[in-house]
């Protein structure tokens, strides 16, 4: 929140620089993206509750924005048992990008093009695939998000109607098409302008096709008004922008709104008084699946005068600080919108690599070589089309010494029965780093050295109620290192039925799995059958040790036995 207020604070101080009180804003809630939220997933009981089906897993989203859910309430036939699926299932894919390089703040938006198989769990996809329309099946969705929440019945059919033949319309034409549809058949909600009339829809963007390529974002605004004489919520402008192709690097962009001519001659169009805003992950009619498309600081601007033609070069660019890996550079500008910069070893020619952009007037390079001299190019960018000239200067980091600067606040999160997250902070930024772990009690150098460039490394395959002994330590270069920083924890007991099953000291992992299930018991020798749901057995196997691996060409919900001395113990699996 404080840096949020803030940056806020600082845009107002440099539009009242730029603009003397003449151009107004208006910031989204959530307007760069810091803030998400968690939704539930949901399951489905079978079986007479014997087993649970997820329908589809907890996700993310932007707090404050809303998405396309679609309601299924149908009966499915699974083979061994008819069930009712009853469910709001979410047409979105959303994650956030973090990094030195996200315009504003820490987090970046992250929409996806995807399949119902991505956002379905494979186990429930593999079973009810097959009673789906295989329309929906092949077909590819956009990620949709808005300011306000959608009608998915009414909405899809004219929105894919309008994606499919978006080539031949241009921005005034897509919005009319919305023009003779009373929009609360489609949208409930929206921004309260409360008298903010917009112009445009300034932020940054980057966007990755996948396939063949060619795809693209696109961001409608479409702006109505409440006709109280018909009861009709009317469209009375908007824009539309899906200019967002392929950059590896944020690029500033702006949709400019404009009035619709009002259908009565005589009387003047009023003023939008609600905003819809749709973020659209691919938007047209060869939508490829996997584009990605990011997002940063949406700001709405209301523009009184003209935007500039002409942009000044930032002042005083200069060195703040640096040492073996890092360096920090700082400049003088109160006039552009933001800045872009390039970097490079001496002689580095611009355009030769990443052009990264903030809206600091601060940048931090790190990761680089010692004793290497860099070029650094700066420049301001006032608007999408307007760019100043570059600034550059040249710093060398230092020289390597014969200290390894080390790991600091190295902690353990997200523990639970098989998997946990370790996380570090350093005080010099190094090349890489190794970790080494094992059962408590573990001397180094015994196992595997894990090398990682991130300040993060997720453990899987742990075993339940067991600790763990940690080690990380920093790499400086081929000989020099830090000292090892140790850390302990303990994994959860195993409780959770549909992923990993304990009775008795005997474990099944994982569940689901493919092809190979792993058994464990304390107890041997202990006998294994295998059976299909109609009862015809395809597996026996005795085990004379703890841990076996059992391979099984049955696909689908199979019955496992295991008969040990204390009794014969019944399991189920999925095998996808």
């Amino acid at each position: 929140m404080k840096n949020l207020l803030k940056y806020s604070l600082l845009l107002s101080f440099l539009l009242i620089l730029k603009y003397p009180q003449a151009q107004e804003t208006y910031s989204l809630p959530n307007f760069s993206f810091e803030n998400w939220s968690t939704a539930p997933g949901d399951t489905l009981s079978v079986m007479g509750g014997m087993l649970t089906l997820p329908l589809y897993n907890a996700y993310q989203y932007p707090t404050s924005w809303d998405y396309i859910t679609y309601h299924i309430n149908r009966s499915v036939s699974l083979g061994f048992q008819n069930i009712q699926v009853n469910t709001t299932l979410p047409l979105l894919k959303a994650a956030y990008e973090t990094g030195s390089f996200v315009p504003h703040g820490n987090k970046a938006l992250t929409l996806q093009t995807f399949k119902l198989s991505d956002i379905i769990p494979p186990s429930t996809y593999n079973m009810v695939s097959s009673y789906i329309d295989t329309f929906y099946t092949n077909m590819i969705f956009p990620s949709v998000l808005t300011t306000a929440a959608i009608d998915a019945d009414h909405f899809l059919t004219l929105f894919t109607d309008m994606l499919d033949s978006v080539n031949t319309f241009n921005a005034n034409q897509v919005i009319a098409a919305f023009s003779q549809s009373d929009m609360n058949d489609y949208f409930s909600g929206g921004l309260a302008l409360n008298g903010f009339e917009p112009t445009r829809l300034h932020g940054y963007y980057k966007y990755t096709s996948a396939g063949t390529g060619n795809d693209n974002g696109g961001i409608m605004l479409i702006g109505t008004h409440y006709n109280t004489a018909t009861g009709m919520r009317e469209v009375v402008g908007g824009g539309f922008n899906r200019n967002f192709t392929d950059t590896d690097f944020y690029q500033p962009f702006d949709v400019v709104y404009s009035a619709l001519p009002f259908a009565d001659s005589v009387n003047t169009t009023p003023s939008a008084d609600s905003l819809i805003i749709l973020i659209i992950s691919s938007a047209n009619n060869n939508r490829q699946y996997g584009s990605l498309f990011y997002l940063d600081s949406l700001i709405l601007y209301h523009d009184s005068i003209p935007r500039p033609d002409t942009c000044h070069a930032i002042q005083n660019l200069h060195l703040l600080t640096k040492d073996t890996f890092n360096i920090t550079v700082a400049w003088t500008d109160s006039s552009a919108m933001c800045w872009q910069m390039e970097y490079g070893e001496h002689g580095y020619v611009l355009g030769s690599d990443t052009c990264y952009i903030t809206t600091d007037t601060m940048l931090v390079l790190t990761r680089l070589t010692p004793s290497t001299e860099y070029d650094i190019y700066v420049r301001a960018v006032c608007n999408d089309t307007l760019f100043s000239d570059w600034s550059m200067t040249s710093v060398c980091t230092d020289a390597l010494t014969d200290t390894c600067g080390g790991i600091i606040n190295m902690q353990h999160t997200d523990v639970n029965t098989h998997s946990a997250t370790i996380t570090w902070q350093y005080y010099a930024m190094p090349l890489c780093w190794q970790m080494e772990y094992g059962e408590h009690g573990y001397v180094l150098g015994s196992d595997t050295c894990y090398i990682t460039t991130d300040t993060m490394l997720v453990l899987s395959r742990l075993k339940p109620s067991t600790e763990y002994d940690i080690y990380v330590r920093a790499v400086c270069n081929d000989t020099l290192f830090s000292d090892w920083v140790y850390d302990h924890f303990t994994t959860t007991a195993d409780s959770v039925l549909t992923k990993e099953t304990t009775i008795d000291h005997t474990m099944l992992y994982p569940n689901p799995f493919h092809g190979k299930i792993e058994i464990q018991n304390a107890t041997v020798p202990y006998s294994i059958a295998i059976y299909t749901t109609d009862g015809k057995c395809i597996a026996t196997r005795t085990c004379y040790e703890p841990v076996s691996e059992i391979n099984v060409t049955a696909k689908g919900i199979l019955i496992i036995k295991l008969l040990t001395e204390h009794g014969e113990k019944v399991f189920k699996a999925i095998n996808q």
